[in-house]
């Protein structure tokens, strides 16, 4: 589960943007409101599949040297991210592709840069992002605690390269 946790940690990211591109009617067109609204819906979806069917995953002692919350990079996001999104009204083909190119970039940069740690849907459902630093890597962190007193050894799902999940009543 290595880069579609990824693709689901971004687009679920976006849900709020999404939300408002179908508000505002950014697209014109019904078919760009349902699109909007699909991608809102099914990522929202995706997200609380991966956190709720960790399960299947087995579970490791991950040893954490380190932690730093990150619940603050939120507010970078919002501003760097979605306000300016909110204020463009593409009115033709070729400003909604340029839209539409530009959130992929965006989508590939998340990715390539691993900003999980900005997700303000996580938030909304109780969870919070550290980046931590073990014996091996500085790594991302989902849990629901917090705060994580160091050093600290805890029981995670590996979602992805350097991103794990821990909850609390698994």
């Amino acid at each position: 589960m290595t880069v579609i946790a990824q693709l689901i940690l971004f687009l679920s990211s976006y849900v709020p943007l999404f939300i408002f591109m179908t508000i505002l009617d950014t697209f014109g067109t019904a078919s760009g409101e349902i699109a909007t609204t699909v991608l809102s819906i099914s990522s929202l979806i995706m997200l609380l599949y991966m956190l709720h069917h960790t399960k299947r995953l087995a579970p490791q002692e991950l040893k954490i040297r380190t932690t730093k919350s990150r619940d603050g990079d939120v507010i970078t996001y919002i501003v760097t991210y979605i306000l300016p999104f909110t204020l463009t009204n593409p009115q033709n083909g070729r400003e909604k592709l340029t839209l539409i190119l530009l959130i992929a970039l965006i989508c590939f940069l998340y990715i390539k840069s691993q900003l999980f740690y900005i997700n303000p849907i996580l938030a909304l459902i109780g969870y919070r992002l550290f980046q931590i630093t073990t014996e091996r890597s500085t790594s991302i962190l989902i849990t629901q605690k917090g705060f994580i007193a160091t050093p600290a050894t805890l029981n995670v799902y590996r979602l992805s390269n350097f991103i794990y999940l821990e909850k609390k009543y698994v």
